[in-house]
């Protein structure tokens, strides 16, 4: 139903946060290090959950997002591109590359939202990660590494929760210590 989004049980903005920090190091490594082209980068992170029909706007379904350089000196709109990757990967369940070299037929255009034609996003067991402002293979590059950051901190909370073995049933009706409110 339109307006009411699922949510994750394990993935939320705290997470997704969480993941691009543990990634940062890399990113600012690459770029010190001049293999990426600049020091402007966005990211972004779909909501795993939230599915096409859900939302009122695709732009809805963005858990979480984060920027990397002074966005005021940015040479183009590395925000939009992102996001535009992400809802693109996230509305077809693949990453753009595949889009682009061999579903071009699949990317949209309407009045309200216009897929891009550049690629660097990661669809890894259904979390969606897209970035924009470097090279599109590196853009791919940071994409897949959060979203393995992300995939990794919710495999751990929940491998937590299985060792407690408390015998409830329903993930609902156990106390979540790794929740977002956390921060852990």
């Amino acid at each position: 139903m339109k307006g009411e989004k699922s949510v994750s049980y394990l993935l939320g903005a705290d997470k997704a946060r969480k993941a691009v920090d543990m990634v940062r190091p890399a990113i600012l490594a690459a770029m010190e290090s001049g293999l990426l082209k600049r020091k402007d980068l966005h990211i972004v992170i779909m909501n795993p959950c939230t599915r096409p029909h859900e939302v009122e706007s695709m732009e809805d379904a963005i858990l979480y997002e984060e920027s990397f350089g002074d966005k005021e000196k940015w040479k183009d709109d590395y925000e939009g591109i992102a996001q535009a990757k992400a809802i693109a990967s996230w509305r077809t369940g693949l990453p753009t590359h595949v889009l682009r070299e061999t579903m071009p037929y699949l990317l949209q255009a309407d009045e309200d939202h216009a897929d891009t034609p550049f690629w660097g996003s990661a669809v890894l067991h259904g979390v969606v990660v897209a970035a924009s402002g470097v090279q599109s293979w590196f853009d791919e590059w940071v994409a897949y590494m959060v979203a393995a950051a992300c995939r990794a901190l919710c495999i751990g909370v929940m491998q937590e929760e299985i060792l407690k073995d408390d015998r409830r049933d329903y993930i609902w009706e156990r106390e979540l210590d790794g929740d977002d409110s956390d921060g852990r």
